[in-house]
């Protein structure tokens, strides 16, 4: 969190809405998401078929134990890459 931002809280209005903002959409889902698209994009353009799944998050235990995720990540989605059958 930016240090001038939270003294100039107490005053400042913009400041204020700022932080606000950044508490409310915590910038490293929004770093994460903007990976997974551009990675989303390189697969593509290397020929491979490649998908942003988020239900499976829904099994987050059995994924964390199956992955071996250590204790302090977390996870945004995953990824399943591969060769297509067909071209659209």
């Amino acid at each position: 969190m930016d240090k001038a931002l939270v003294a100039r809280e107490s005053f400042d209005r913009e400041a204020k809405e700022i932080l606000r903002l950044r508490r409310s959409a915590p910038t490293a889902i929004q770093s994460a998401a903007a990976a997974v698209t551009t990675m989303l994009l390189v697969f593509h353009h290397m020929g491979l078929g490649a998908v942003w799944l988020v239900a499976s998050l829904m099994a987050k235990k059995e994924i964390k134990r199956i992955l071996k995720v250590p204790v302090n990540m977390a996870r945004v989605c995953l990824i399943a890459v591969g060769y297509p059958n067909e071209s659209p």
